[in-house]
């Protein structure tokens, strides 16, 4: 041993050079006992282990395959020692060593890199996953949304696509589509009835105007010409009884019962104007419109200048009776509720329409009484258009006034004809 000791071991110092040990290492050579037969490195100056002495935390240290933590040197000083056998000398060891802490260090930032790494590999993929799924459950609920908007805005045929997963998702679309179909074919059976209704409206308002008319010919031809007849025979009771002995008072009676008679003419008159004025048969729309005007300014004071251009006497019966009452149902409400001086009335044919304009300078119409259920006027006035196919609209500003714009086919339309729209609605 004592050989052994005195033996050359500069090459312990270049191995641990050649192998790049850190500054505070230890690299000790030991027998099996523990006992120092040769030592390198330095700490602070400071010997770790002395040359020649025996540590049995060292040997130890020996039977650890995987190394040990031992305190040698100054007190408190753990360090973490590996050894392995030299195969040329048996019975003999090398021994390696570093500071716990250095090694406690690197052990625990190769710890923590390797659970960060875990940590963002982890995060990553459950991202990837929540943004995969999310993806999909959006492009779901996007398409879903732009089926909603298409259906809220009229498209009865928008449905949403069925995914193949997201069971909720899947049943919300599959819901959808059902509701869609159910509204779809609601909305098709309004429709239906009201295309009915609207037939119908028409058939009643032709049957109506054709009974009117009827009704102001037998006031006017039959009641008329009784009450006139009675008025001759009264003018010649009169005649009669000039210059012979009458009754007192009789001259008197006979001149009420003339004055009744000339009374219950003129309401004869009057209200077979109302239910079908003649002059609309006799002279035709033009001559109408302007004996409307000069009523109205008979009756009310306003002034109601009249501009007619192009009109052409060949219209349909409908197209006439429907502008000679809107234009009388326009003048009534400026009456009423305009508080208007002056109602201008245009009415110009175009070739295959009849633009019809009447503005007044009254107070204005509310849009929403104008829009109202309860301007019974005003819808019927939209409606004897619409089923002429025609368009209707009124626009009224404070202070400005009410116009009403109205444009109608000079021929009544295949959807004016209520045959027509009663089989296209069967």
């Amino acid at each position: 041993m004592v050989a052994f000791v005195a033996m050359e071991l500069g090459w312990l110092d270049e191995l641990a050079r050649q192998a790049n040990l850190p500054p505070d290492y230890s690299l000790l050579l030991t027998d099996r006992t523990g006992h120092v037969l040769a030592r390198s490195g330095l700490v602070a100056d400071r010997v770790i282990a002395e040359q020649g002495r025996s540590y049995p935390a060292l040997a130890e240290a020996l039977r650890q395959p995987r190394g040990a933590v031992v305190e040698i040197g100054s007190p408190s000083s753990f360090r973490y020692f590996v050894a392995t056998p030299m195969e040329s000398m048996p019975g003999i060891f090398i021994l390696a060593g570093l500071p716990y802490e250095r090694v406690q260090g690197t052990v625990d930032r190769a710890f923590y890199r390797t659970l960060l790494g875990l940590v963002v590999v982890t995060i990553f993929a459950i991202v990837s996953a929540i943004v995969a799924a999310e993806l999909s459950v959006l492009r779901v609920l996007r398409a879903l949304t732009r089926a909603v908007r298409r259906f809220g805005a009229g498209d009865l045929s928008a449905r949403a696509p069925i995914p193949g997963s997201h069971g909720e998702l899947r049943e919300l679309a599959i819901s959808f589509g059902k509701m869609a179909d159910t509204l779809a074919a609601q909305q098709e059976e309004a429709h239906e009835a009201r295309d009915r209704l609207r037939a119908l409206s028409h058939h009643l308002q032709a049957v109506r105007d054709e009974e009117a008319g009827r009704i102001a010919r037998e006031l006017h031809d039959e009641l008329g010409q009784i009450l006139t007849g009675l008025k001759m025979e009264i003018a010649r009771v009169r005649r009669v009884c000039v210059g012979k002995d009458c009754p007192a008072g009789a001259e008197e009676a006979l001149l009420g019962m003339s004055d009744q008679i000339d009374w219950a003419i003129d309401a004869v008159r009057r209200i077979a104007s109302e239910l079908h004025p003649p002059v609309l048969d006799r002279l035709g729309l033009a001559a109408a419109v302007d004996w409307l005007a000069r009523e109205c300014e008979t009756k009310s004071g306003l002034a109601v200048p009249v501009h007619i251009e192009g009109l052409q006497e060949s219209l349909d019966a409908s197209v006439s009776t429907a502008v000679f009452r809107i234009v009388q149902e326009a003048l009534t409400n400026v009456i009423r509720y305009a508080d208007a001086t002056e109602v201008t009335i245009d009415l110009v044919e175009t070739g295959t329409t009849l633009n019809l304009t009447i503005q007044d300078n009254g107070k204005g119409i509310d849009t929403d009484v104008a829009e109202g259920p309860t301007s019974v006027g005003i819808i019927g006035m939209r409606e004897r258009v619409r089923l002429l196919g025609g368009t209707f609209a009124i626009d009224g500003k404070p202070g400005c006034g009410t116009r009403i714009t109205v444009v109608i086919p000079r021929q009544s339309s295949e959807l004016a004809d209520p045959t027509k729209m009663e089989a296209r609605a069967s």
